[in-house]
């Protein structure tokens, strides 16, 4: 079924749907639209004309998901490092992280729905990185918007969602048989086609809406998501279908080439990872403003303009931004560790080593002693600081 071809109930539901998450983010709609388009210049500049949105990737981007060596402090970096695909995947999972979070979606049901698909998103990154098959994003990104047909239920019609629910257990049946018994589609289908409406790209469109219905023809995309779909509820994820059995697991493994070994340790990584992200996918941007910002920057002082300006172009280049010039003391360089400082903020300050100026002569034949040591420094102040 295509979104050419919804009947008008379902489009009702979808538009209710939408209607009830809000607005989407014109930044995010501009990504999604531009899905072929690697230009990590003018994905930066989508991102950045949309201030919450960035501090928010920015977050994620920093955390111990990804195990970046270094700080991301602006988005043109995050690009560089995360890769254009993997920003659209982390701006896509804010948006589902929204959706879970809305008032009207603070019940437990969907907060465990949220959990399920952020853990299927895990397992379908880990899967695709370690046999080498396809993008990790691309799998990431089709496995987090699996069941985006439930959300749909569960926002618009939650009371009669958790009637076939109860109909599935009671019945012991699966959950994709009821919703299409009850109302003529299932989640998988409803999502799809809600993919497609958000101009997703058409693999991942058709991934969410046949990650129920593996044969033959499946490609390894598919089976991909389907088996992180079962190994995120075994995981401890169940989501809000029950944990059914699936006979045809072993099957699925054998034609993706994972064994169950492979399988175990991959899931033996979700619930910390599950954590990790989820806590950084919460981040408020606004409750972040109130929080006191002298934890957030130091100040090098240095007369030497020869100096400053190396100062400034290594702090660039580890990671970290520059802030503003304070006109009252030129002296003085503002170091961030993320985002900007309001001028009024106490920074810690931290002074260069004599030995190490002495050392640096006109032509800075000596300057990666002094890079090594702003590394360090800002290192160790930056991560006991947030």
């Amino acid at each position: 079924m295509s979104a050419g071809k919804v009947p008008t109930a379902h489009a009702q539901l979808i538009d209710l749907f939408l209607q009830q998450i809000g607005p989407i983010s014109p930044a995010l709609r501009q990504l999604l639209a531009n899905q072929d388009n690697g230009d990590m210049c003018l994905l930066a500049a989508t991102i950045e004309s949309d201030p919450v949105l960035s501090m928010r990737l920015l977050a994620v981007a920093n955390s111990a998901f990804y195990g970046l060596a270094s700080r991301v402090s602006s988005i043109t970096r995050a690009c560089v490092i995360v890769g254009v695909e993997g920003v659209r995947q982390l701006a896509l999972a804010l948006m589902v992280a929204d959706i879970a979070r809305t008032p009207q979606q603070s019940g437990s049901a969907t907060q465990q729905l949220w959990k399920h698909v952020l853990a299927t998103a895990i397992v379908a990154r880990l899967l695709a990185r370690h046999l080498r098959q396809g993008h990790p994003e691309e799998a990431f990104t089709s496995a987090l918007l699996h069941d985006l047909g439930k959300f749909v239920w569960l926002h618009v019609h939650q009371d009669r969602y958790h009637e076939m629910l109860k109909q599935a257990r009671d019945q012991r049946t699966a959950m994709a048989v009821v919703e299409r018994q009850s109302e003529g589609i299932d989640h998988a289908q409803l999502g799809g086609i809600l993919a497609e409406q958000m101009g997703l790209p058409s693999t991942i469109c058709q991934t969410i809406a046949r990650h129920h219905q593996i044969d033959n023809n499946s490609d390894a995309l598919t089976i991909t998501v389907d088996i992180a779909n079962t190994a995120a509820k075994l995981a401890g994820y169940p989501g809000v279908g029950g944990v059914s059995l699936d006979t045809n697991l072993a099957d699925k493994m054998e034609r993706l080439g994972v064994t169950a070994m492979e399988l175990s340790e991959i899931i033996a990584k979700v619930p910390e990872q599950v954590d990790q992200l989820d806590h950084k996918l919460s981040y408020d941007p606004q409750a972040a403003k109130a929080e006191p910002l002298t934890s957030k920057c130091v100040t090098v002082n240095t007369k030497d303009s020869r100096l400053q300006l190396f100062i400034k172009l290594a702090v660039a280049t580890l990671g970290y931004c520059v802030g503003s010039e304070n006109k009252n003391n030129q002296s003085n360089i503002e170091i961030c560790c993320s985002g900007s400082a309001q001028e009024s903020a106490s920074k810690e300050a931290i002074v260069i080593p004599d030995t190490l100026v002495e050392n640096i002569d006109h032509h800075g034949n000596d300057v990666a002693e002094l890079h090594n040591w702003l590394k360090d420094v800002l290192s160790h102040s930056c991560n006991d600081r947030q």
